[in-house]
Order: structure tokens, then sequence, then C-alpha cells
């Protein structure tokens, strides 16, 4: 990572070089002149905020007897308020303009604000332009704001003009909707929309050299430019109909005076240049170039003394116009200012329009000394002078003096006599104005007694001031614009010293900051904040006052829009003070709400700095233009390279595999595609360049919604086959490879059916060498299915266990050992608000449920990731959430528990999570964690190996590039580092992100399995390097259910040797390896072939230790064998398999209720044999049977058939026959079909079970019914028990009673809320609005005519304020009293069986809460779903809860039990229930609603107190409790 040095240096003098011609300020005292014709160029007054909650005031002052355009409020950045002086009553502007009271007189203004604003006047007209400032109160900078008013026919344009070469400018549109009346404008800066982006260098602008400026502001539109680089920025006609108008040049220094000019002259017909400068200094070398094909040809020169003017007109120069960038130098160290303008001298008198604020000698608006350029007079006939109340009746111009917060004396003189031909002098009083008027006759005096250019005169007249004045000049008709300056000199400002305008994501940026105070001025009550724009984060700012040693540390806030760093307690700021503000931030690839930055997108950074100056508040702003060069990727973690070929593929895809088919050592990509019209995809990589398969594979020729894909090789020939998981309409599938070529493989025995089946894996459950299959259901009404692989290409579904009989809404199953013991366990994420399941493998494929800490959770959960991110050796697991929860984070403690950890980087980032995998990205031996989002930026936390992550925003692969949903993690193209693809849904592009190299090292492992499956699947691996132990598992799917590499990649750091490898086969084989291990390549390792012990467990009746016929091998028996981590279990007639090295093993049973060894057994292996029987005599500890019933059901839905599976197990010693097992149904509930005899007997089913052997476990499944005569939300008792003829060791597990709720349509039948709130109550703002969505399916067997839906109105939910967002079909709404009702008429909503997508609908609004609150209120919502005229269907209920007010002293209180009868208990944790902590109390008091107190008492110090509420009468009560430092916890409490 780079870092670069930004030096700001922060000055604060009593005088200061900044912009005439109009500049930001917190106070203006204006003119605003009404048009002198009835044309409708209507003028209005702007007034716009540069930083959010701007308070601001307009002051019609009254002078002229009317106040009617007095007004006041707040702005947020970039809005502004338009007042047209024709409104609210008096038309102050031409007639006809309103129907108002006419005047005509025009109104002048005081403009105060609590932050910068600009100020500015504009007609309804083209034929006008001027500079503008930049929110730095200079004439040059890095950030404007322009409000682009009405025209008469053509879009306004915009110029820029530059200062340095590769200037990169940005200019983006920032209003939601144009304003071309009174009153604010529609304006979100945070959501700007680029318009146009160009990098100029000197002598090139986006008008002449480039046309990208061209009619590109519409009227009443806001945009906004940011650079990189000092600008200057010009705007109005300067294109077409680019007559009238001109306005002060800015220098390069900032200011309207200076020794550098770079501009255009607007121009509509030839010779129509005009072109003014005036020296401030003697003997002043100056001269006017224009841009021509890269060089500077010489217009003119002249040498000035002080005050002379030079003039270059077009037309006095062969009538020419130039249509490029003029320059204008002068001596080194001297000054002039230029004024451009048109169609003065080359109009004539009433037909020019112009109007500037002139600048004064040292550039600044407010100043004593100004030389102004006279314009020929304009028509004011009918324009009101407003200090007499007569019609003006003749041609004017016009000189407005507008004083500071002094009187001021001012001399009006003419330029070249010094007062012998004009000459008049004004007392102008504090915070008011004189009006300067130019007769034609006066005008003609001074411009060679004729109004023509027959001499060498030209019209000038030099304003002198004793006090500092702004000055206005106009001779305004009917078209004019100006940005207005201020007369309050500037106190202090912010000034920057760059040393860097563009950097790369991942670049560390350090700008330093010194604030230096001349004079004895002192800034009082100051405020520093910095911002930061969205795209560059922030990662400290420290504000330090060298002389004293003292700092504060800025508070940082991020949000989607941007980075505000505020500082706290800023002291008063003195001369004697060395001040210094270091901010840190780092540049990103996306913006902060996960969007991309196009590259080379200009990215602000502003410091704001506020005070007061003799008790007037003034603000300054200083903005550093960052050229973010966002394609340059060289120092992230990752860079994108998906190439044309995703990028302009559009998918539904939802997950990927990575597999090498063709066996040539590169892993290619498989791609699923949900769209049941477009195939799933196969690219080839050849040598790491991905091309796509279009041809020869049978496995792309099925249409379907395929979700998911898996890669195993299935029957060890040394292919990897494909499994394809379909959601509805087509079977699941797998696709047997024969050398490369897909095939679908034929009476497989998987009865994979047309279910909504989302994810499978693949895994050697019993470790027999060939892997197993387990698919998940994400339908609550369908259970998983598990598959033992028979090793002859075919598959037997496997019922006898707790996975196949769990239902829930789940994705993918995620694999991992996480107890050590040898066989693969399950994770399996559920949705709906439902705990995950975690399945313990306990071998021969029984999976016990396990209850812990990882199950008790019950989120959206769609993902998970296994991985050992500390290092200790064991997986830790990660669980990923959607709807906007918190993800899950549980580090294995190494005794197959868990600790759930928050870690804030992972825990609190909300998000939508899908795809996720733990990926050491930078090599250096910590493994990272990558999550993929739906909805918004993904997430990249890099593990800094000490417990903590850190949240990479700036990584490419965190932006917001779709909806992402899994992700598959290769090396693909064998540079050591590690690359992901992430699969995108909705019709998007997919994307594939690459790992940059670095400095560190690598080794990775292809296992190739001989005993155990050849794909190795399920193989531990433990490597140690410099030391220190490393461990992965090779279970590749992870996530949303994508599949990652096989090979298994380890990053070494600084490491260049491999001390040792050690591989832990599925087989049992342990292989050790410390020679010849490669790093920074990848590593072939063989399974070694040890002696395969075959274990027989059988019943040995007659104690002689040999098992006769008669005597049964015994299942479910767990087995250990001496030096072995791992178990097994006893499978079919007692056999099992256990592949050891040579040695000495001791045999024994784990501990259990009813067997024991015989005798012990000690077998010695001398590495000679390959295969040895061993049979294991049991004894039975107790004689019997001990027969348990469990039964799992889907749930019972109104009118449908649901599933049920029956399972009996004997785990005694005896058979058990024969058993009886009885089905107790209550009524409107019955069997229709079953896979097994029974006979009926009323509400009593029984099946009959003709033996049991010990051990053994039958199951089987039936379908029952829930009649229309049932009631959605009733309970019905249901009973199953088995019945034994000989007495039972266990009866307890011979029966269950449930009770079962009838429940109507489900998947998905809900209501969500957003935001859903913080904490399990939902935790919101009381102005918060909240969103809420009523999603519907229809998973019925038909289509639905119409859907109703029904809400009642919360209460606390201001109705009024309810707002209709969308819905998926046309919808009919209205609101009766307190409910919402919805109907969806006619929509014919399909089944879900028939076409899942067409089954779904939802309907969305939006309300507020109403504003009684005082905190800790809920607020309820639920919903009522009808389909066709079937009973209700009633969604979840959800909660949100006001948060307490956090300003001031009053904090939360929390208060259970709530409602309470004789007491109750107080504290101030937030979640009480789980933490003890909060705040020592010391007192308290109990008032009624009206305030008076009922009871108080105090504590010694204590956390959490019991009130007693004894004789208090029932109502409503306010508790208040203060702590030791005073502060007050308010609560409401209802006695009963």
């Amino acid at each position: 990572m780079r870092k670069v040095l930004l030096s700001i240096i922060i000055l604060f003098c009593t005088f200061f070089n900044l912009i005439a011609g109009g500049e930001p300020s917190t106070y203006f005292n204006i003119y605003v002149p009404p048009n002198n014709d009835a044309v409708r160029r209507d003028v209005a007054l702007i007034v716009t905020a540069i930083n959010d909650s701007t308070y601001f005031s307009i002051n019609d002052d009254g002078a002229d007897g009317d106040t009617d355009d007095t007004v006041s409020g707040w702005l947020m950045a970039g809005q502004s308020y338009i007042l047209y002086i024709r409104d609210n009553g008096i038309n102050d502007d031409a007639r006809y303009a309103s129907g108002g009271e006419l005047k005509s007189d025009g109104d002048y203004f005081t403009i105060e604000s609590s932050k910068l604003v600009y100020a500015s006047m504009s007609t309804n007209s083209d034929w006008q332009h001027d500079f503008v400032a930049s929110v730095n109160k200079k004439s040059v900078g890095s950030k404007f704001i322009i409000y682009s008013p009405a025209t008469s026919f053509s879009n306004r344009d915009l110029n820029v003009f530059a200062y340095e070469d590769d200037t990169r400018v940005t200019i983006s549109k920032i209003s939601n909707s144009a304003t071309n009346q009174t009153g604010y404008t529609d304006v979100d800066i945070n959501n700007s929309q680029i318009v146009a982006q160009q990098t100029l260098d000197i002598g090139q602008d986006i008008i002449h050299f480039f046309t990208d400026g061209r009619d590109i502001m519409a009227s009443g539109e806001t945009f906004l430019i940011e650079s990189n680089k000092d600008i200057s920025v010009q705007y109005g006609a300067l294109w077409t109909n680019a007559r009238d108008g001109g306005g002060y040049v800015p220098s390069a220094n900032g200011s309207s005076s200076g020794e550098l000019f770079y501009f255009a002259v607007p121009y509509q017909a030839g010779g129509e240049q005009e072109i003014r400068i005036v020296s401030w200094d003697d003997d002043n070398d100056v001269v006017l170039e224009r841009y021509v094909n890269g060089s500077w040809v010489e217009i003119n020169n002249w040498n000035l003394n002080t005050y002379n003017p030079a003039d270059w007109v077009g037309k006095q120069n062969g009538n020419v116009t130039y249509n490029t960038v003029f320059r204008v130098t002068c001596s080194i160290g001297k000054r002039v200012s230029v004024f451009e303008a048109n169609w003065m001298e080359t109009g004539s008198i009433g037909t020019s329009d112009m109007a500037t604020m002139l600048s004064s000698a040292n550039g600044t608006t407010s100043g004593t000394e100004f030389l102004a350029y006279i314009a020929p007079p304009g028509n004011e006939q009918n324009v009101v002078d407003p200090f007499t109340g007569n019609k003006i009746g003749q041609s004017l111009t016009h000189l407005y003096l507008f004083a500071s917060t002094t009187q001021a004396t001012v001399n009006v003189v003419d330029a070249k006599t010094q007062g012998q031909v004009f000459n008049k002098t004004f007392a102008v009083d504090a915070e008011r104005y004189a009006d300067v008027q130019i007769t034609a006759n006066e005008w003609k005096s001074i411009y060679n007694g004729t109004g023509t250019n027959s001499g060498s005169d030209r019209p000038y007249l030099f304003i002198s001031s004793n006090q500092n004045i702004a000055v206005l000049n106009t001779n305004f008709n009917d078209n004019w614009m100006t940005y207005f300056g201020s007369s309050l000199p500037h106190a202090f400002k912010l000034s920057a010293n760059e040393t860097t305008n563009s950097a790369i994501p991942g670049d560390t940026l350090r700008l330093s900051s010194k604030i230096v105070i001349e004079g004895n001025s002192t800034l009082e009550n100051a405020n520093l904040t910095v911002k930061v724009g969205s795209g560059a984060v922030p990662v400290s700012s420290v504000l330090s006052n060298n002389t004293d040693g003292t700092s504060i540390s800025g508070d940082i806030s991020i949000s989607d829009n941007n980075s505000i760093i505020s500082f706290q307690d800023v002291p008063d700021i003195k001369a004697t003070d060395d001040y210094e503000v270091v901010t840190e931030l780092v540049l990103s690839t996306a913006y902060n709400n996960g969007e991309l930055i196009e590259d080379n997108t200009v990215i602000t950074v502003e410091n704001i700095l506020s005070g007061e100056i003799d008790n007037y508040q003034q603000e300054s702003i200083i903005t550093q233009g960052i050229q973010n060069n966002s394609s340059n990727a060289s120092l992230l973690l990752m860079n994108d390279c998906s190439s044309e070929l995703f990028d302009n593929t559009l998918t539904n895809s939802w997950n990927s595999v990575w597999l090498d088919y063709n066996n040539d050592g590169w892993d290619d990509l498989f791609l699923t595609d949900k769209n049941e019209n477009s195939p799933n995809r196969l690219y080839k990589n050849e040598s790491g360049s991905l091309t796509e398969v279009t041809s020869g594979q049978p496995v792309l020729n099925s249409l379907s919604k395929t979700v998911s894909a898996i890669a195993a090789d299935i029957n060890n020939d040394g292919w990897e086959d494909l499994f394809i998981v379909n959601a509805t309409n087509a079977n699941s599938s797998i696709y047997l490879s024969n050398n490369g070529i897909f095939s679908e493989l034929e009476n497989s025995g998987l009865s994979i059916h047309p279910e909504y089946f989302h994810g499978a894996s693949f895994a050697d459950f019993n470790n027999d060498g060939y892997v197993d299959l387990l698919v998940t259901n994400f339908f609550i009404t369908k259970f998983h299915q598990l598959y033992k692989n028979n090793g002859d290409n075919t598959f037997t579904l496997i019922t006898e266990n707790e996975i196949a009989i769990t239902s829930a809404r789940s994705t993918a199953p995620v694999l991992a050992d996480y107890d050590h013991d040898g066989l693969i366990d399950v994770f399996i994420p559920n949705g709906d608000s439902k705990p995950n399941s975690l399945f313990k493998n306990l071998g021969n494929f029984q999976f016990t449920a396990v209850t812990n800490e990882i199950t008790t959770e019950a989120k959206n959960s769609v993902s998970a990731a296994w991985g050992d991110y500390d290092n200790d050796g064991d997986l830790d697991l990660f669980v990923g959430n959607a709807s906007a929860q918190n993800n899950d984070f549980y580090v294995n403690n190494g005794d197959g528990s868990f600790t759930k950890l928050d870690i804030t980087t992972i825990t609190n980032n909300g998000g939508h999570s899908h795809g996720a995998k733990w990926v050491d990205l930078n090599n250096d031996t910590h493994l990272d964690l990558l999550v993929n989002n739906d909805q918004g930026r993904n997430f990249v936390y890099l593990n800094n190996g000490t417990g903590n992550f850190i949240l990479k925003n700036d990584e490419i692969i965190s932006a917001d590039f779709g909806n992402a949903y899994g992700m598959a993690i290769s090396d693909y193209n064998h540079d050591g580092m590690q690359d992901a693809f992430i699969s995108t849904h909705g019709n998007e592009a997919n994307k594939l992100f690459c790992g940059n190299s670095n400095d560190n090292h690598w080794i990775a492992f292809k296992l190739e399995g001989v005993i155990s499956n050849a794909s190795a699947i399920g193989a531990k691996l433990y490597l140690k390097a410099g030391g220190n132990w490393y461990y992965k598992e090779l279970l590749p799917v992870s996530g949303f259910g994508s599949q990652s590499s096989l090979i298994q990649h380890f990053g070494l750091a600084e490491n260049t040797v491999v001390d040792s490898l050690k591989v832990e086969w599925p087989s049992g084989i342990t292989q050790h390896i410390t020679t010849g291990l490669i790093v920074d390549a990848t590593n072939v390792i063989t399974e070694e072939a040890q002696v395969t012990l075959k274990l027989i467990s059988f019943h040995d009746q007659n104690g002689n230790s040999v098992q006769d016929a008669s005597e049964a091998g015994i299942e479910n028996i767990r087995i250990t064998v001496s030096n072995q981590t791992n178990y097994v279990v006893s499978g079919p007639n007692g056999e099992t398999f256990v592949n050891l090295e040579a040695g000495n093993y001791d045999i024994s049973l784990a501990p259990n209720d009813y067997w024991q060894l015989a005798n012990s057994i000690n077998q010695p292996l001398d590495g000679s044999e390959e295969f040895l029987t061993v049979y294991l005599p049991l004894e039975a500890k107790q004689l019997g049977n001990d027969v348990s019933i469990n039964v799992v059901q889907t749930p019972w839905r109104r009118g449908f058939k649901n599933s049920t599976i029956v399972q009996v197990k004997n785990e005694g010693t005896t058979t058990a026959y024969p058993t009886d097992i009885t089905l107790n149904y209550p009524d409107g509930v019955y069997i229709v079909d079953s896979e097994r005899a029974y006979a009926e007997f009323g509400a009593d089913y029984v099946f009959t079970v003709d033996s049991l052997a010990p051990g053994e476990i039958i199951s089987f499944s039936l379908m029952d019914s829930v009649g229309l005569e049932t009631v959605v939300g009733e309970f019905l008792a249901f009973e199953a028990h088995v019945y034994l003829e000989t007495q039972d060791l266990n009866p307890a597990n011979n029966s269950i009673y449930a009770n079962i709720e009838i429940v109507g349509a489900i998947d998905p039948n809900d209501i969500v809320v957003s935001p859903r709130g913080e904490g399990t109550d939902g935790w919101v703002s009381a102005d918060q609005w909240l969103t809420y969505t009523i999603r519907f399916q229809n998973v019925g067997s038909y289509y639905a005519t119409h859907v109703f839906l029904e809400s009642e109105i919360d209460e606390d939910l201001d109705i009024n304020a309810l707002e209709l967002i969308s819905s998926s079909h046309p919808v009919s709404v209205k609101l009766v009293g307190d409910s919402l009702k919805a109907a969806f008429y006619n929509i014919m909503l399909m089944d879900s069986s028939t076409n899942e997508v067409e089954s779904h609908g939802y309907l969305q609004y939006r309300i507020k809460p109403t504003s009684r609150f005082n905190g800790g209120e809920p607020i309820y919502n639920q919903a009522a779903i009808i389909f066709d005229y079937e009973a209700p269907v009633i969604t979840n209920k959800l909660r949100n809860t006001i948060k307490y007010d956090g300003n001031g002293s009053i904090g939360r209180l929390n208060v259970y039990p709530n409602p309470a009868d004789n007491y109750c208990i107080i504290n101030t944790d937030m979640d009480y229930i789980k933490y003890n902590e909060g705040e020592f109390l010391k007192s308290y008091s109990i008032k009624d609603i009206y305030g008076n107190e009922i009871r108080k008492g105090d504590f010694e110090p204590i956390k959490e107190a019991t009130l007693q509420l004894e004789n208090i009468p029932s109502g409503m009560y306010f508790i208040e409790a203060k702590e030791l430092s005073g502060k007050r916890y308010v609560a409401k409490i209802l006695i009963n």
C-alpha cells in the first residue's frame, strides 16, 4: 500500500486575495433589478447551499414599501431556494411577470446564512453568462455547484479551464427534478449522475477544444463540477445565443487580480468578442494570446502603469472572432484584472445587457479601489427607481455600491481626468447601498465625447472608498445574470499546498494541514469538519496544537453518501497557537454504497472551518480533488479479470463449480443458469485462458432451472463427474464423465424428483472409498435426501437418519469434520427465521441433530463457510444471513463445542450475504473471508493474524457489481494467488476476480485417493512451515452452494521451505511427507496403500469368540482403534473397514449402554498384509429390546397432502418381534397413502414390523391429508406408539405426543420491513420511514384468480403519511379506518408447481411513525393474505421499537416486567437478559402522566434495582432514574 502526502496550509489573515465577480459567503447585501420590458424574462434571486443543514434568511428590507419577498429556511448541500421577485403578492419585476401589484422597482435584500452559500441572480433568458466561484470562496478550485435557471430557447452551456496538464473534470447532475419557480429545488448531492468527464491540458476547454460542455445544463437542474486540480468554471450562453453578458476572469491565484488568466469569450457573430485589462502596477508588460493547435499565438501586448486599462475588441481588429481559449499574462510579481464580455462596444445604447461584481485592486469583491469598464446604458424607461418611486424613463448604466458593517464614503470619478469630466460622491450607510446612475450623455462624455471608438478614450470610472464596499456593475434591460459577492471582508480562509492530484485504489493519502493566525484576531466558537467524498475511506484525522501538545481526534462517521469527520470542543484559535490537522484516507474502487467508480472520477475532500470574528459568523472551505484511477488495481488484493467472456454474457446464475473436467491440470468452470430457457455453461481452461465450450457436451443440452452443481469422481475412474441440482420442473441428475464428456447417468437410483432442491455436497459419509450425496430441499414441505454410493454407479436413498427426516427452508449443505472424529458432519443453513441445523455423523449414515451455540440462532441464514481462521487446528464457522441481518461467527473450542464470537467487522455489517469462502488472499498464512451480498456491496475481511479482521472496502471485489450469489475459488491461472468467480442472478454479468501477486510464497496440493475416494474429498491436511502448523479440510462446497477447486492452497508468507505435510485420508490412512515438497508450486500427493482391516461386530451368543452361522452381525456399533483419532461404525452385517499402518493396535468399543467386547483385542500389523478380517465378539450387558420411535412431519397445511416419515430403531440386544406401530390422528387428518401396509381402526393406523434386529433401523414414508374442516391456527393432538410383546428396556422412548398447528399457505407468505432495525426488537429512530413488503406465493395446485391483502396500521404509525411504492401486479388499495386493504383482481396467479417464478407476488408501501414518542414504544405489523375465497393466511408479526432520544442528558431505562403488578426491576443495560451491564443508579422517582410525583427513593449505587409498586393505582406512569453522573433515564410503565 502506497502512502501519498498531501499538505494543506490553513491560513487566517486580516486580508485575503479571494475572488471578485462573486463568491460564497455567509452575508450579502444586494440589489436585484427588474426587467424593463414585458417580455417575461423574469428575474430570480437564487441562494444555493454548499453543505447540509444550512439555515438561510432572505430579508426584503422594505425600503420600497414592501417586504413580501422575505423568506427563511433550511437547505441541504447543493439545494437552492429560488425567489422570483414577481411573486408573493408584489410584482417587483416588469409588467406581466405576474398578476400581483405592479411596482417594477426591484428589491434590495440582505442574505445571511449559518454556513457558506452562493447568491446569484438571473433572468429567464439566453444571452448571458458569468464565471462561478468554487465552494472554497476562490475563483479557482476543485468543486463547484451550479443551479441552471430557466432559459428562453436552449440549454445552458458550461466551460472549464485548466491551469495544469492532465486535469480530470467530472460533471454530475445532482437534482432529482427541475425547479423553475419560486421554492426549493429537489436535490440529492449524494445521488449524483455523471453527465460528462474529460481530461484537460492547458489551453483546452470543453466548448471549443472538446464539446462536452455544450447544452449540458437543462433549465431548473443543479450540477456539481469536481476536478483533481484547480480549474475555473464559466457558464451561461457560451455556444449558441451567446450574446450579452460578461464577467471578471479568474486568475490562477484564485482571485480576480493576478498574472495568469485562461478564459474564452462567447460570441454570436463576428467581431463581438471584447477583452478589458486593467493594470494594478506600474511598468507592467501584458500579453494577450490565443491557443492554436497546441501553441500560443500572440494577439496583442501592452506596457501599462497603475490604473491603466487596455482593450481588445474583435470588431476593431479586423472583425475577428476566435473560438478558442485566450491567455493573459503580465510581468512576474505584478497584477492585472481581466474583464471579458461581448456586444458591449459592438452593440449600442439600449441593446446590450450585463451584470458583474467588480474586482477591487486586490482581486476581491470587497475592497476600497475599483476601476470599472462602463457598458453602454441599457433601456430602463419602464423601471421604477426604488429611491424616488418614479420611473427612470431613460437609458442608464449603474454602479451599485454596497456598504459593509461600517458607513462608507465613496467617490466615483472618470479614470482619465480623475474627476474633471465625471465626479460624484456618496455616503453609504452601514449595510445599505447607493445607486451611481450613468446616463447616456455621461457615458458619452467619458467615451471620446461621442460614445464611439473614434478616439483613444475608453469609458472607465474609478471608485474609491474609505471603507470596504462591494460594487455591482450593470446596464440591465432584459438579459443578465451574475453571482453576487459579499461586502463583508473575509477574516479568515483556508488554502492548500498540494503535492498530488491523482491516486489509485489502495493508496493511503495523508493530508497534513496547518492552521496559522496572523495579527491579533481570535476565531471564536470554532468548528472544524473534514468531509471525504464517497469512494475514499478515512482512516483517522487528528487536530493537534503543537504549542501545548494537546490534540483532538476526529469522530469518523461513514455513510453511503460520504464520510464526515467532526471535531468536538475545538477551542478558540489564537495567533500564538500552532495547529495541525492530519487526515489519512484510502482510495477505493467503489463508492461507499458499493457502486463501482468510473475510471478517473474525481473524489473531493473538503476542510470546512467556521466560527465568529467580531461577532460575525463566517465560514471558509478548501477542497481537494483527487482523480481516482479506479481501473488500476495494482495495489489491491484482487483485480477484475472477467474479460468480455463474462462481461458480455447476462445470465441468471446462482452457483458455479471449478473442476478439471479434461484432466489437463487446469481448473475448468461449470456455470449454472436458473433460467429454464438458457443452458448451463462450461468453460475450458487453456493454460489460464477460459473459452466457452458450446458443443459436444450433452450436459449442456438440458434446459432447466439449475441452481447449483457439484463435482467429484463418483466411480473412482479418474474423471470428475457432475451432479446438477434443479429447482422444480426437472429432475436433478448425475452426469457421468466419459473421458471428459458428460452424459446423464440413467438408472442411478437417484429419485430426485422435480422439487425445490437448492444445494448438494459430495462426501464419503461412511468412509468406504466412494463419495456419497446429500441434497437439500428449500421447500419446508419436503425433506432432504441422503444417498449412499454403492460403488457401481448406483445410489441408495438412506432414510434412517435425522438428516433425511428434516425439512426446512434450506440452501446448501456445508460440510466439515468439526470434532475431528474422522466422520464428515453436516451444517445446513436455514431461512425463514428458523434455527440452523448441525448434524454430527455417528457413522454408518447415522446422524444426530446437535443443539449448541450454532443452532440457537433463528435468522434468515442462506450460506456458511468453515475455515481455521486462528490456525489452531480446527474449523470455525461463518454463517451468512440475508434480509439485512447481521452475519454470525462461531469459534471452534476444540472439544466439539463452539463460542459465538462478536467480531465487529464480521458480525455487525448487516447485508444480504450469500456466497462465502475462507481464502488466504495475500498468502500471509492467515485465512481471510470473502462474502457476497445479493444487495449492496460485498465484504472483504482481511485477517490480520491477531484474531481481528479489517473490512477492505477499497477492494474491487467488495463493490456492488450485481446481485451476487455464489462464490467459487481457484488458482485457475496457476500464478499462486487465489481467484474468485462470482455468480450473479437476475440477468446480470458474472464476474471473475484474479489475485494480485505479491512477495509472499505459497504451496498447493492435488490429492489423489487410492483407498479413499479418488477425489480425496474429506481429506485433512496439516502443514508445518516456519515452526507453525496450518490446517485444511478438502470439502469444497461453501457459501450458497458453489464448489471451489479440489486443489488445496496454503499461503506461506516469507517461508521458502515447508517442514512437513501430514494427510489424514478419509480411509483412515495417515501419510507423513517431509521431503520433496516444492514451494511456489502445486504438488501431487497420492495416497499410500496400507493394511485394510475388515472389522465384523457380532453377538457372540455362545461365548466362543467365533461368528457362528446363527450369530448376526450388529449394526451401528462404534469402534475405536488405538493411535487413531477417529472411530468407525459397523454397517450392514456388522461390517466396517479401517486402514492402518504397520503397528500394534488395541481395538475396543466406544462407551455404550448395551454391548461390550467378550475379550480384549490386540491386533499386530507388520505391513506385509494388504487385507485382514478381525471379528469383534460382543456380549450383551443386559438382554432385551430398546425400541424407539420417531416421527417427522412437514407442516400440516389445510387442504393439502403432507409428508410424514416414521422411523423405529432397536437399540437393544435382542430381536423385537413382532412390533406394532400405531399412529393416532385427530379428526380432519387422515392417511391417504403409505409405502407400508397398515390397518385402520377409527383414528388409529397400525403398522406391523415382523422383526427388528439389534441395531436395526426401519423407516417408511406416508402421505396424510388435512381436511378443510380444520381451522388454520388451531393445534391438533397427534400420537405415535410402538408396542412390543416383551418388556422394553426403555419404555420412555416408545411413545410420542405432539400438538401440531394447522397452517395455511407457505413459501413465502410473509411481511418484511426495511430497515429491520437494531436488535431483536428492531430499534429505529422516530423519524425513520418504514418500508413494508407483503409477499405471497400460490403453492396450491391451481392458479389463484384473486389475491386480497389486509393489514392493520399500528396506532403509532401515521396513516396520513402512507405511500404506496410498488406491487407485483395491478392492485387496488384503499384505507378503511386504520386498515390497509389491497385487492389483486383477476391476476391468475400461477401455482408454484406449474410456474414457480410466476407464483409470487408482493405489495410494498412505506409509512412513518407519528411524532408522539418518548422512546421504547413498540410498533407491530402483520398481514392477512387471502387466495380467492380461502381462509386468510396470517403472516409473521413484525416488531419495531422507537429509539430513545440519545441527545441531551436522557437515556434509555429498561423496565420489566411491564405491565407490572406489585414490583418491577429497572436497569440501563440495552440487553439485560443476556448481559449484566449498564450504569450505576442512585435514585428514582415515579410520576403520573400529569407530572405529579407518586413515589421516589435513593439507592446505594446499583446497576439493577427492584421497585415496590404496592398501593399505586392502576394506570400509565413514568419512571425516572438517575445515575452517578447525574444523567437521567426515563421509561413508561403500565401498572395493573
